[in-house]
C-alpha cells in the first residue's frame, strides 16, 4: 500500500522543466573545474570557453521558449485578425436588409401609384399596364430576396450570399427600372435591356442556393 510520501509527484510544466534541466546539465559539463589549464594564460582561456558554452546552452533554451511564446501569440491573434472580416460581413448584411425593406416599401408605393395616378395613362395604353405590374411584382420578389440574403449572411459565413445580394440589386435596377421607364414613356428599345436584369436575378438565386448548400 503506497503512502502519500511514496507517491510520484507531478510536475506542472514537465517540458519546460526538462529543457531547463538539460540546459543546466550541459552548462555543468563545461564547469571551470573540469577545464584544463595551461601554464601561460590557461585559466583565462578556460574561463572564456566556459562562458561561451554556458551562454550557448542558456540561449538555446531561451530561444525555444521565445518561439513557443511567439506561436501562442500568433494563435491568440487569429480571432483579432478575423474581426474586420466579421465586421464587414455585418455591415453588408445590414445594408442588404435596409435596402430590401426600402425597395419593398417603394414597390408597394409604385403599385399604388400605377393603380391611381397612372390610371388614365394605362387606359390609353392597356398593354403598358401589364408591363408596369410586372416591374412592381419582380421588385417585391427580389426585395424579399434581399431580406433573405441579409438573414443568411448573419447566420452563415460565405461569399456566395454577398454575390446574391449584389445581383438582386442589379436585377432590380436593370429589370424593374427598364420596365418602369418603358411603361411610362413608351420607349420600346428599353425592352432590350430588360433581359440583362432577368439574368442577374437568375444568377442571384443560383448564388443564394450554392451559399446555403455549402453552409448547411
Amino acid at each position: 500500500m503506497t503512502t502519500a510520501r511514496n507517491r510520484p509527484t507531478k510536475t506542472l510544466f514537465p517540458k519546460k522543466t526538462a529543457s531547463l534541466s538539460l540546459a543546466v546539465t550541459q552548462a555543468s559539463l563545461f564547469s571551470r573545474e573540469s577545464l584544463p589549464s595551461t601554464a601561460a594564460g590557461g585559466n583565462d582561456e578556460g574561463n572564456n570557453l566556459f562562458d561561451r558554452n554556458r551562454d550557448t546552452c542558456y540561449n538555446e533554451h531561451a530561444t525555444g521558449r521565445t518561439a513557443s511564446f511567439a506561436g501562442a501569440r500568433r494563435r491568440r491573434a487569429l480571432p483579432e485578425q478575423r474581426k474586420p472580416i466579421i465586421l464587414r460581413r455585418k455591415i453588408v448584411s445590414r445594408t442588404f436588409a435596409i435596402l430590401g425593406a426600402v425597395l419593398a416599401f417603394v414597390g408597394v408605393g409604385a403599385g399604388a401609384f400605377g393603380a391611381h395616378a397612372l390610371r388614365a395613362h394605362f387606359d390609353r395604353f392597356p398593354d403598358l399596364r401589364a408591363i408596369y405590374q410586372t416591374a412592381t411584382q419582380y421588385q417585391m420578389y427580389h426585395a424579399l430576396g434581399l431580406l433573405a440574403v441579409a438573414w443568411a449572411m448573419s447566420k452563415w459565413p460565405g461569399g456566395w450570399f454577398g454575390w446574391a445580394g449584389y445581383l438582386f440589386l442589379a436585377g432590380i435596377v436593370i429589370f424593374s427600372g427598364s420596365l418602369y421607364l418603358l411603361s411610362i414613356t413608351g420607349v420600346r428599345w428599353l425592352g432590350a435591356i430588360t433581359p440583362l436584369g432577368g439574368v442577374a436575378f437568375l444568377a442571384g438565386w443560383a448564388c443564394l442556393a450554392i451559399g446555403v448548400w455549402r453552409a448547411v
